[in-house]
């Protein structure tokens, strides 16, 4: 049997996104401007874009027998996913309503539907039946507990050589560090992807690049941990680091006249790998003015980012090329309203990641990186629950 690139685990919703002129007013009326039915889910996002990447993919979760369980079965199928480990059961299919302000603010309201479903003997078949022919396995955040449960004994079962990224979105990071769910997921984690209020929220400590250090510390086995930020946050400017890779091996031209250039020094996205023991290496990504155009809508631009991030890893690129062609690929993701609708093409995708490629000094361009040491596992730092048995 071929072996399957990257499976996700998580939430499957129908989004209902609409386009609404204010949300600021917390007790008002506002009207939709515009409105749209897509496919969606956080993991199920992300690993729609793998398979839209020429990823072999699949997929574990449950949809009801509904027209919104159909239509996210077609999506994946559209992208040669697997679905052949996604339950149909009884009730409606999940779902979520996103508003979304003309400034790219939100508001999600969740309906779970048969995400609630998902239990132990779900987890206890796909382990022993689909998990050990995965590569890569791709987690996010379930609205109940219950749920949250199972996928944390999931990770603690997972075969020693399987990978595993976690996005724990919003629900899962107000929970906390110290919910010992949360904690058994993380610490299985080999790469754990943020943005960051989730990463600021989860560690207690407001400064990005520190709750990643922290983290990092609390959690050893993690071999990178990305947070992205939105519009971006003011730095001190990129400056030119050498980078020890070639561009990525996606066919990618070199030499290309670059319309990159950089905006007011504002940082996209921080990656923090571990480089040797206590060692790591922090990566800032920055932002290159108008390149992109009009923000449509930025549903799902994290979940792009996590799977170009793991489309790196999966083609085993250096941590740097990795976040680099996340950071390109939800940039693509935001011009068009819905999660799904503007994945590009591998072909596309390198096109635009070719404008970001210095030939000749081999290196990114805008991006800035920088060793940081003293990284050493705090006293009482999370291991993986089976490796403390």
């Amino acid at each position: 049997m071929t072996r399957i690139d990257a499976s996700g685990f998580g939430a499957l919703n129908v989004d209902h996104v609409f386009l609404v002129d204010t949300l600021e007013n917390g007790d008002d009326e506002v009207v939709s401007r515009h409105e749209t039915l897509s496919p969606g889910g956080s993991a199920a996002n992300t690993i729609f874009a793998l398979g839209r990447l020429g990823l072999s993919t699949a997929f574990m979760g449950c949809v009801a027998g509904d027209a919104g369980g159909e239509l996210l079965l077609q999506s994946f199928r559209d992208v040669r996913t697997d679905t052949s480990w996604i339950d149909v059961a009884q009730g409606f299919t999940g779902e979520a309503l996103i508003f979304v302000d003309p400034s790219g603010r939100r508001r999600i309201v969740l309906r779970p539907g048969a995400n609630d479903v998902v239990d132990n003997a779900h987890s206890d078949r796909w382990l022993s039946e689909h998990v050990p022919d995965c590569r890569l396995v791709h987690m996010t955040s379930f609205a109940s507990s219950d749920q949250l449960a199972v996928q944390a004994g999931f990770a603690a079962r997972l075969p020693p050589d399987t990978l595993l990224s976690v996005s724990p979105g919003a629900l899962y990071a107000r929970l906390g560090r110290h919910h010992h769910h949360v904690t058994s997921l993380l610490a299985r984690a080999d790469y754990v992807l943020f943005n960051q209020r989730e990463i600021t929220t989860l560690v207690g400590e407001s400064d990005y690049v520190k709750a990643s250090i922290k983290f990092a510390r609390l959690f050893p086995r993690c071999r990178a941990v990305s947070v992205t930020l939105g519009r971006g946050r003011e730095d001190s400017g990129p400056r030119a680091v050498p980078s020890n890779s070639d561009a990525p091996q996606l066919g990618l031209r070199g030499g290309a006249e670059s319309s990159v250039s950089a905006s007011g020094g504002k940082v996209a996205s921080f990656v923090l790998e571990r480089a040797k023991q206590n060692r790591y290496l922090g990566h800032r990504l920055y932002m290159n003015g108008d390149y992109y155009g009009e923000v449509g809508d930025t549903t799902g631009a994290g979940d792009a980012y996590a799977a170009g991030f793991l489309f790196g890893v999966l083609r085993r690129r250096p941590t740097v090329d990795s976040a680099m062609i996340g950071h390109v690929l939800s940039q693509f993701s935001v011009v068009e309203v819905g999660a799904r609708s503007a994945i590009p093409t591998a072909e596309k995708l390198e096109q635009r990641l070719a404008d970001y490629w210095d030939s000749e000094q081999r290196r990114w361009k805008l991006v800035r990186t920088e060793e940081i040491e003293n990284c050493q596992p705090v006293m009482g730092a999370a291991v993986p629950a089976a490796a403390a048995l």
